[in-house]
């Protein structure tokens, strides 16, 4: 039932307080018992996030302001590089070659031009024009033509007809900055298949690191 995995994504899900509470207190705990950089980094960004939520009029206003700073953590930042790793090797493992996958939340496109290596077609949307203009950059430096990137806000005003029948629509780190879960959820499955994989992380209260 939707409702019921809405219901249970979202009582996962950390508000800025509590992020900011978590943030500090694993910081020192990284300082005190020397963990590495990697884990040092990510509450420092939790932090950040969390100091200056306030002051951003949404998440996709928010990201406009940070899209080189948000596309180039993949290849500078250890902790996005070991999530690109996580990430890459789910994707492999349920993602069969020839599939058609949606990309709800795409950012860069990181993961939909990893999908476009063996998918027949990738769909990534994503509300950030500034991200979507990067992404299409980066389309005519890969070449591809069985990928395309749509504007769109999340739940979806209307779903388009392309948008039916995937084989997996994956989300990475975008269900934390949605309101309406249950009719986000209700989507996500119209526009699969009897089947489908939907594949998402975000940040939880189960742990630090997504």
């Amino acid at each position: 039932d939707p409702s019921d995995i809405a219901q249970s994504i979202k009582s996962l899900i950390v508000s800025p307080v509590q992020s900011q509470k978590m943030a500090v207190k694993a910081k020192t705990l990284a300082m005190k018992y020397q963990w590495g950089t990697c884990a040092q980094e990510t509450f420092s960004f939790i932090a950040d996030v969390a100091n200056n939520l306030p002051n951003y009029k949404n998440a996709v206003y928010f990201h406009e302001l940070n899209v080189k700073k948000f596309a180039s953590r993949y290849t500078l930042s250890k902790a996005f590089i070991i999530r690109y790793q996580i990430w890459t090797k789910i994707l492999t493992e349920f993602i069969a070659q020839g599939s058609k996958v949606l990309d709800l939340g795409c950012g860069s496109g990181v993961f939909s031009f990893f999908l476009s290596e063996f998918c027949d077609e990738v769909i990534g949307l994503d509300g950030s024009k500034g991200m979507l203009e990067l992404c299409k950059k980066s389309s005519q430096t890969h070449l591809k033509k069985n990928i395309v990137f749509r504007q769109e806000h999340f739940p979806l005003t209307a779903i388009d007809s392309s948008y039916m029948d995937c084989d997996a629509i994956i989300s990475s780190s975008v269900l934390e900055y949605i309101d309406d879960f249950e009719k986000t959820i209700s989507q996500v499955f119209s526009m699969l298949k009897v089947g489908g994989y939907f594949i998402l992380s975000m940040p939880n209260s189960e742990g630090y690191y997504r």
